[in-house]
Parts: C-alpha cells; structure tokens; sequence
C-alpha cells in the first residue's frame, strides 16, 4: 500500500502564501503544514477534497513545530484549475483562526443548509439571504439587470459554485 500523505508541491505553499498576503493577514505568525493525502477519503460517500486540523500541542514534543495542518486530496488538486486551487487553499485558510484568548483555533462555517432545504425554500432566512447573493455572479440564474439580489435554488446553486 502506498503512503497516504506526501509533502505538497510549491504551487500549494506559494498559493498560500499569496493568499494569507492577500486576505488572511492574521495568519502571517501562523506556522501551517500542508501535505497531499493520495488516498481518497469519503465521508457519508462524498470525497473529501482538503481538510485542516489543529496541531496539537502534545505532538510539539515530537518535532511538530505547526499550528496548523492541511491536507489536501492529491487527484482533486491535480485535476484542479487554478482559480479551483485556490479556492480549495482560501476555504481551508478560513478555516485557522486567532482566539479571543490568543490561541489558534478552527473556525466553522459561516453557513450550513441541506440541498433539500435550499431547494424547497430557497434562502429562507437572513443568513442565506445574506451569503447566497455574495456568490451570485452577473449572468447567473437571479440575477435582474438592475443587479438585485433574488434566491438560488440548489441546482442553480451548485452550478454557481462549479462554474468558480
């Protein structure tokens, strides 16, 4: 069997790297390790496409001198355009935050729906209001020529988020 997680390639660190300069400033103390995992994970038979762990501080004893790791599935980022890599890169950065105590943290996501939801009722409340017209793009399905914002239905949704 071959090994499960293998160093990443430049393109991931100098991506990162321009991306924390870019829209992560607090992040510049933070020391992340950022690995390919070659063997695909699925979780409830979705692919998991890059995850971001704390490092704990226990493991600093044995030479993990990191905040954070990110591992990121190696076919999907090979397969991957470059507006897609990073993408993949910035959401796992929104991921690592400082603490109101000064400590590293994971971050959760801002929002979680089911499609099912999404579909039935659109966004059915501020939250989605709010961050579904932050993904709508001019020329997408909802979008009047005066510019305003209308709700997305989960197919429309997900092909709003494919096509960035």
């Amino acid at each position: 069997m071959a090994e499960t997680f293998i160093g990443a390639p430049l393109s991931v660190l100098h991506c990162a790297q321009a991306l924390i300069r870019q829209y992560h400033l607090a992040l510049e103390p933070a020391r992340i390790a950022f690995v390919m995992r070659s063997e695909e994970l699925r979780t409830n038979g979705t692919l998991v496409i890059a995850r971001t762990t704390r490092v704990p501080e226990a493991m600093a004893t044995i030479g993990a001198e990191y905040d954070f790791l990110t591992w990121i599935d190696l076919r999907t980022w090979d397969m991957a355009t470059e507006t897609r890599r990073q993408a993949i890169i910035d959401h796992e950065l929104c991921h690592m935050a400082l603490s109101s105590t000064g400590t590293w943290t994971i971050r959760p996501h801002d929002i979680g729906e089911f499609k099912d939801i999404l579909d039935r009722y659109g966004a059915w409340n501020r939250d989605l209001q709010h961050y579904l017209g932050a993904v709508m793009l001019p020329g997408l399905p909802g979008i009047g020529s005066s510019g305003s914002v209308a709700t997305l239905t989960g197919e429309q949704l997900e092909k709003a988020v494919a096509a960035i």
